[in-house]
């Protein structure tokens, strides 16, 4: 069906030669009309006759000047009407070639229409035909097809038998390992259980000893307080003997009076009431309590040249009597009611003193002990650090559950290695630039919010932030040499910024908010690292310790990831080889049972 020239060159070439006839008609058209206006003008010559009058010759030729003028406006007439003729002729065959055009393309367009449904028509008949061969081929070849189908369905029913068949094995297989591991850790359980109730009975028996021990004391005591009641009973009637000797004469009495019947009852009273009175308290002669005589009745005697003082739980109220005591180096006056450090400047020797669980209210009157090289005055009352300026050669201070706001009055204390804060009020780290010396750092249970201003403590070794109110692991860059860090119960929600600790054994981030054990991988010397308690959902998260072959020892219990394990224990320990203890477990002999 394909033409050799397109519609619209035709038309193009038809209206070149319709314009070229037009200007041959044109040019033909004006050169009959130049040759019709020469004839008439001669035809017009001719017919003017000739004049013989000589005498009238300016008349005559006026009337022939008239005579040329109209003949002149009668050719122009002519030739206007012409002219006219001609473009109403031109206008007409331009009219008719614009109407065979419109024709011609109306045909064109018909032609064309034709063509396209004759080709519609054709492309149907080959879809139908192709649809009845294909519909044939399909009949011819049902059966086959068939076949081929069935034999797919059997090869992959044989497939998905084997692949059920293999699910099932490692299924039994994985209930018999948990079984196994679930049996050992029960075993393991029992065992933990019985030593616990063979640590009981013996600590049972133990306890029931020390308490008899304790009863036979008591009755010994008791004992003796009665005989001393009745030494004090026979005293007091041989004084009373005297008197009335003295005043009535010999052999001669008087009524018993009410003020010596009182003090009898008195005495009396108070010895039926010593069973319920601690011991101690009738050791150390407590007047608040039994009114006895104001003579003690323990004294301790203590040697002049004595070096260790242990004055432990005698209810002190009073640093007193230790004037003469020129070699002492050790004073442990713990768990007394010492309300005042008093009485110790003339102890310059002292280089250790523990005021442990007093009612000290502020710390006074250690000026001149120089030579002091550990102070204890945690669990008192104290809220400001003051008056240590001189103590230069101090190396452990511990100022324990105080009542402490800030850090201030530490920087003499260049020799300082050990320094606990914790169980305070403090809410930020400062004031620590000049102690470079410090080694163990420990500001647990506070109200810290940041890690900061710790740059230049560049030996420290230990750092206990625990039960503060951190969010962010930070400020740690310079401290190179920590080997131990305790960031427990915070709002630690990332581990970040541990990448030059690489020194730490010991990480402990339980009770935080961490949900991805990242970062971690750089800390090639860990040994124990607690993330207990967090929010782990992904028991995969172990995979990024695997590298971590220094790891011996992690706590992973109530978290997300291993609350929802029965058996999370087995998997972990398969996916860590490295583990020689998990949740205070002991894995080591538990590992080969498993992998078998």
């Amino acid at each position: 069906m394909g033409r050799s020239r397109s519609p619209s060159s035709k038309k193009h070439k038809r209206r070149k030669s319709s314009r070229d006839r037009n200007r041959s008609k044109d040019r033909s058209i004006t050169s009959s009309s130049k040759r019709h206006r020469s004839r008439s003008h001669d035809r017009e010559k001719e017919k003017k006759p000739k004049r013989v009058n000589r005498r009238s010759t300016s008349q005559s030729s006026n009337d022939d000047h008239e005579d040329t003028l109209s003949a002149m406006n009668i050719s122009r007439k002519a030739t206007i009407s012409e002219l006219n003729d001609l473009a109403s002729r031109k206008k007409a065959e331009i009219d008719r070639l614009t109407e065979l055009e419109r024709e011609r393309i109306q045909l064109l367009r018909q032609k064309e229409t034709r063509e396209n449904l004759i080709q519609a028509e054709v492309d149907r008949r080959v879809k139908d035909i192709v649809e009845i061969r294909v519909r044939e081929e399909l009949e011819r070849r049902k059966d086959e097809i068939e076949n081929e189908v069935k034999r797919r369905v059997d090869v992959l029913k044989r497939t998905m038998e084997k692949q059920m068949l293999l699910e099932i094995e490692k299924r039994n297989h994985d209930e018999i390992r948990k079984l196994v591991a679930k049996e050992e850790e029960e075993r393991k359980k029992r065992e933990e259980l019985e030593r616990t109730l063979a640590e009981n009975e013996r600590k049972l028996i133990e306890a029931k000893k020390r308490l008899a021990d304790e009863e036979e004391k008591l009755r010994t005591e008791q004992l003796r307080l009665m005989e001393d009641r009745e030494r004090f009973e026979r005293q007091l009637g041989k004084q009373h003997a005297k008197e009335q000797n003295l005043i009535l004469g010999k052999n001669k009495t008087r009524q018993k009076i009410s003020f010596t019947l009182n003090t009898v009852h008195k005495s009396n009273t108070i010895m039926s009431n010593t069973e319920n009175i601690p011991v101690d308290s009738l050791v150390n002669g407590d007047k608040k309590d039994v009114e006895e005589p104001e003579t003690p009745i323990e004294t301790i005697v203590i040697e002049p040249d004595s070096t260790i003082v242990e004055l432990t739980a005698c209810r002190l109220r009073a640093i007193e009597g230790l004037d003469g005591l020129t070699k002492i180096e050790t004073l442990n006056m713990r768990q007394n009611l010492i309300n005042k450090i008093e009485n110790v400047s003339q102890l310059t020797t002292l280089q250790y003193i523990d005021l442990y669980d007093n009612h000290i209210e502020r710390i006074e009157g250690l000026n001149t002990l120089t030579q002091l090289k550990h102070v204890d005055l945690s669990f008192n009352r104290i809220s400001v650090i003051e008056n240590l300026s001189t103590l230069t050669n101090v190396e452990s201070l511990f100022i324990v559950h105080n009542q402490l706001r800030t850090i201030e009055n530490l920087s003499t204390l260049i020799n300082l290695r050990v320094l606990e804060l914790g169980d305070n009020r403090i809410k930020k780290i400062e004031n620590l630039e000049s102690l470079v010396q410090l080694e163990e750092l420990h500001f647990g249970k506070n109200k810290i919010e940041k890690i900061e201003n710790l740059q230049t403590l560049t030996k420290l070794r230990i750092l206990g932030l625990g039960a503060n109110r951190l969010s962010k692991i930070e400020g740690l860059e310079t401290l190179t040499q920590l080997k131990e860090i305790y960031l427990s119960e915070n709002r630690i929600q990332v581990i970040e910024n541990l990448d030059r600790n690489t020194n730490l054994n010991v990480l402990d981030l339980s009770k935080n908010q961490v949900e991805h054990l990242d970062n971690l991988q750089s800390l090639h010397q860990l040994k124990e690292l607690w993330f207990n308690d967090n929010q782990i959902k992904n028991i995969d998260e172990l995979n990024k310790l695997e590298s971590m072959q220094s790891l011996q020892c992690i706590y992973v219990h109530d978290n997300p990831a291993f609350d929802r394990e029965e058996n999370y224990r087995s998997k972990v320990l398969l996916q860590l080889k490295q583990l020689t203890q998990l949740n205070a477990t002991e894995t080591r002999r538990a590992v080969p049972m498993i992998l078998d």
